[in-house]
């Protein structure tokens, strides 16, 4: 699990530079980022479908820079454990 909720400026370029080191990213928490965008979750959507790359549990509470858009951009084929 990596936790960078409340961690002020987290941005979209923050979040393509953790999936790129974190291949096996399997839980990440972005509560409370706002600047966080509807593409950082384009980004983290477009992830690669391998076993060892699987996100299964995204925190996006409180993430005033995401559109209601964002939430409804079509999941990988994976299922997540969790989307909060």
């Amino acid at each position: 699990m990596l936790d960078v909720g409340y961690i002020p400026k987290i941005t979209d370029a923050t979040i393509f530079t953790i999936i790129s080191a974190a291949k096996a990213l399997s839980d990440l928490s972005l509560r409370f980022c706002d600047e966080v965008t509807d593409a950082a979750i384009q980004i983290l959507m477009d992830r690669p479908n391998h076993n060892s790359s699987q996100l299964q549990r995204l925190v996006l509470c409180n993430c005033r820079g995401l559109s209601a858009d964002a939430m409804m951009l079509p999941l990988p084929q994976h299922a997540f454990r969790g989307l909060l």
